[in-house]
């Protein structure tokens, strides 16, 4: 998910600054993606289905891909949608925000 190292050299659209932007990006989403599967076994529940057939896709589409297709980063692309969908999800279902009192 990171894409380090994706070549021994840095083609003309890749700089070094470009992939530390990228390794940072990919690095959140990597952690925020963790906590939301935690938070999800943490309070599993069989009503949420949704959420449930997202993570089965998802794992489905990561093992896949990092068994068949490991040379190339771009094989992430259709699922960070999927990804970032259950992240929001999971995290809008399992954390509560209280207002504070004024």
């Amino acid at each position: 998910m990171v894409g380090i190292p994706h070549a021994m050299y840095h083609k003309p659209p890749f700089s070094p600054f470009f992939t530390l932007v990228n390794t940072v990006k990919s690095s959140f989403l990597i952690c925020f993606f963790l906590v939301a599967i935690i938070l999800f076994i943490k309070n599993f529940t069989f009503s949420n289905y949704y959420l449930t057939s997202m993570l089965i896709i998802l794992f489905i589409y990561l093992l896949g891909q990092s068994v068949l297709a490991v040379q190339s980063q771009r094989f992430l692309l259709p699922i960070y949608p999927l990804i970032i969908m259950f992240t929001t999800l999971s995290f809008s279902n399992y954390l509560q925000f209280k207002k504070p009192k004024s």
